[in-house]
């Protein structure tokens, strides 16, 4: 059974149903992993401050969807999720132009829903950040997601008041 997400237009949060567990801007990477401990995947840490998760067994809008999350420092900056349309077109096993088309064209139905009555057309900016969905030629593939506004994310290593004289915090 999947678990369905929805996300709120007036704080970001992603909320979990069934679950009183919900994701917000700077919520921590350990949290995010015990909270989703039954559907996490993996993850991928770039030792560079940035390290991402990623979690299977969601749904978005009622269709199968995956989740990746990117932490700044051990601190939500983003999430990414795709969506599995029943029947979507493939050519060798990878989507065709049309079938990621369906797929930004639903996301982008289901955002529109969640942020009435305010317009969704692909691309949002909020108070707390932005939304998007559309489709990435580079790699060709639907791309959709949110990203909060830039927190003063300090470094583990770097002490308080040496962030401070730095304009970091």
């Amino acid at each position: 059974m999947s678990t369905p997400f929805s996300i709120s237009a007036s704080d970001g949060a992603i909320h979990f149903e069934g679950r009183s567990f919900v994701l917000g801007a700077g919520a921590s990477k350990d949290a995010a992993i015990s909270g989703l401990a039954d559907l996490y995947a993996g993850s991928r840490n770039h030792n560079n401050g940035y390290e991402w998760a990623f979690f299977k067994g969601f749904s978005f809008g009622g269709a199968p969807s995956g989740m990746s999350l990117c932490f700044k420092f051990g601190e939500l900056v983003e999430a990414h999720w795709s969506v599995n349309l029943p029947g979507a077109e493939a050519e060798g096993g990878w989507p065709t132009k049309n079938a990621i088309d369906q797929e930004v064209e639903f996301v982008c139905s289901v955002l529109a829903k969640a942020f009435a009555p305010q317009h969704f057309s692909g691309h949002r900016v909020f108070s707390w950040g932005e939304v998007w969905s559309s489709f990435d030629p580079k790699g060709f593939m639907a791309s959709s997601g949110l990203r909060y506004k830039a927190q003063q994310a300090v470094p583990p290593d770097v002490p308080a008041a040496a962030s401070r004289r730095q304009g970091r915090g």
